[in-house]
């Protein structure tokens, strides 16, 4: 048996044992063993490079749009401040809202559940 075959055989014996446990402590455990195995060996090294690859490739739409939106709402955000400041609006359920946007920021967005 060759080291990467023995690796593989480890690596699915961990796969087999982690589809079958019920107790979270002892998936944990078993899911770091796993990821353990998979990132100290160097046969395994290629293989974890094509998948960071291609998890890359998979979520840098994603990311794109997401920086693409945070963007828009700033946008919108700041022209919004600036017409409610212009017309000197002081409605409370407007103002909390700016409120709530700025602290989700600041890390002191106030929600009924408390401040986070």
């Amino acid at each position: 048996m060759t080291k990467l075959e023995a690796i593989t055989e480890k690596l699915n014996t961990i796969y087999d044992r982690v589809s079958n446990i019920p107790n979270l402590k002892h998936l944990m455990l078993s899911l770091y063993e796993y990821l353990e195995v998979f990132n100290n060996n160097s046969e395994l090294i290629p293989l974890n490079d094509a998948i960071k690859r291609m998890a890359y490739e998979d979520t840098k739409h994603i990311k794109d749009l997401e920086e693409k939106s945070l963007q828009e709402t700033e946008k919108a955000y700041k022209c919004l401040k600036a017409y409610l400041v212009k017309e000197h609006i002081t409605e409370d359920r407007v103002l909390n809202e700016i409120t709530n946007y700025e602290g989700s920021f600041a890390g002191t967005y106030r929600s009924s559940l408390g401040n986070y």
